[in-house]
C-alpha cells in the first residue's frame, strides 16, 4: 500500500526505514524519505508506523 503517493513511498519501504535506521521522528522521516514534503497528507500515517515502532522496541527491551 503507498502511504506516501506523491513520492511513491509505501508501508514496507516505510517500516524497513524505520527499523533499519531505528528512526524515532517524523522530521527525520521528512529530511530523509521525503514523507510528508508536498501535500502532508501521509504525515499522520507516518507518525502511526513511528509510534508502532516505539510500542515493539519497548516490548521487545522489556521481555529481555
Amino acid at each position: 500500500m503507498y502511504v506516501c503517493v506523491c513520492n511513491g513511498i509505501t508501508d514496507r519501504q516505510l517500516r524497513s526505514y524505520i527499523e533499519e535506521h531505528r528512526a524515532c521522528s517524523l522530521s527525520e522521516l521528512k529530511s530523509e524519505m521525503g514523507i510528508g514534503n508536498r501535500c502532508g497528507r501521509c504525515e499522520s500515517c507516518a507518525v502511526q508506523y513511528l509510534e508502532c515502532a516505539g510500542d515493539a522496541a519497548r516490548e521487545r527491551s522489556a521481555l529481555a
